[in-house]
This record gives structure tokens, sequence and C-alpha cells, in this order.
């Protein structure tokens, strides 16, 4: 049953509202102002200090309920995904410079990094999951797509590492959020690790008229799922997190992409 996983809401909602946004008649409601684009980016430090996934002696609580969906995530997650990275990457591009460094937190099978990867030649992406099993399914997947400038590390988003710290230009954590227990803890543990000026894009279903429909299939297959939240929601926060400024776009329907700047 979980085979079948969102691919209802990809075809009947999400990929046909990327076609008509795609001629101008889709409608995009935003919250905020656009944040600037960051000047200049760290490059690269950790792809030339990593060849190989960095994981945890311990394990990590909630770690095994993630391994045991790393075959099914592709099938599952992937097709719902797909449309929204395509269009979060058009708004984040408008933010990268080409030596940014990127950490992809909660990246899963890592689908977007050589995407990202490839935005920032001079700089680096790094992938960062709970689940050792998917990390280094990303890391296969990365290194066959010819994805050099990155390196992968396996982390708990409510405590992130020490050498993370006020090392990062953007933070991208797609579809992950509404799994954190602590969310506004978890967004100062990206405030630490971005550096001045940096941005925190968080990309996931916000509380709106698609709430009704996306929360229950939520709470039915995805496991530790704790919650989505509203703009205003999100938007408080960030502020208590200590982020300067907050942006929202539902880039497809139901689905909000939020931008906090350091």
């Amino acid at each position: 049953m979980m085979s079948i996983g969102l691919w209802p809401i990809a075809l009947s909602i999400l990929y046909p509202a990327q076609m008509i946004k795609s001629v101008g008649l889709y409608s995009t409601r935003e919250y905020g102002r656009f944040p600037l684009p960051i000047a200049s980016g760290g490059g690269q430090f950790f792809c030339r200090r990593h060849k190989h996934p960095v994981t945890m002696k311990a394990g990590v609580r909630g770690e095994r309920d993630f391994d045991s969906l790393a075959e099914l995530y592709d099938s599952w997650v992937n097709p719902c995904t797909m449309p929204v990275t395509e269009e979060t990457l058009e708004l984040i591009d408008r933010l990268l410079p080409d030596d940014a460094r990127i950490l992809d937190l909660g990246c899963g099978p890592g689908k977007e990094i050589p995407l990202l990867a490839e935005r920032v030649p001079l700089g680096e992406v790094v992938g960062a999951d709970i689940s050792e099993q998917m990390l280094r399914g990303a890391f296969d997947y990365s290194k066959g797509q010819g994805a050099g400038n990155t390196a992968f590390f396996q982390v708990d988003a409510a405590r992130l590492p020490r050498v993370f710290a006020e090392k990062f230009d953007l933070i991208f954590c797609s579809s992950a959020f509404h799994h954190y227990e602590n969310p506004e803890n978890s967004l100062k543990e990206m405030r630490r690790a971005l550096r001045a000026n940096g941005k925190a894009v968080i990309i996931d279903p916000s509380i709106t008229a698609w709430y009704g429909i996306s929360e229950p299939i939520a709470k039915w297959g995805d496991p530790g799922f704790v919650s989505f939240y509203t703009v205003e929601e999100f938007h408080r926060m960030f502020a208590n997190a200590g982020f300067s400024e907050y942006y929202w776009n539902e880039v497809l329907p139901g689905i909000g992409v939020s931008i906090g700047t350091k």
C-alpha cells in the first residue's frame, strides 16, 4: 500500500499546477519580502576532507524508522518532491553564488544533491540525514551522477555537529521539517550552522486549504510525523530562533517554501 504513496497527489494536483504555472496562469501567494542574494560563498571545505560518509558511532533516535523506508522512498516520496524541487530551485537560484556552501539537511536518498551541486561548481553540498542507510544511498547516487563537490554526514537535526558552526551559506531542508519534535530548536541549530547573512530554506506542506488532504496521508504513511505549520507559525518560529528576516512562497498548492535570513 505504501508503494502507491503520494502518486495520487502528484498526478492530480502538483504536476497539473506546475503546468499551469509554466504558462503564467498560477497565482503564487507570498508572505514577506524576498531576501537579498548571498554576496559570496564559503567555497569548498568538507568535500576536500571527507571522501566517504561520516557516520555516528551511537545510534540516533528515529534512525531505524527511516532506514526501513530507504528502498521505498523513490516510489513513495519522490513523485511529490520532484515538481516541488524544480519550483524551489528556481527561487534559490536567485540567491546562490557559484561558490556557495550548501547543507542539504534531511537529504534522504539525495536526489536533490547533484542538482544543487551543479549550481555551485566552486562551492559544495553536504548531504546530512539521520538514517545511515539513506545517507549511503545518497552518497552512491551523487557519485554516480558525477557530483564530486559533495560530502555526507549522519546527523541529528536537533544537535548538529560542532564542525558545522558558521560553515554554510544556505541550508536546504526539503520534506523533513514536519518530522522535527522540537522545530524551533532545530531552527536554532540551523542558524548556528549558517554564516553571516546565510539562508535557511524549508520546503514543507503548509496548513492551507490543502491541509485537510495532506495531513491524514502524512499521519498514515510517514514515520515520525509531528506536524505541519501555518505561515504565521513558521514566521514566529523563525523569529524566535533568531532569524532577522522571513519570506514564504507557496510554490505549488499547499507546498510552501520558507526562507529565513541569519
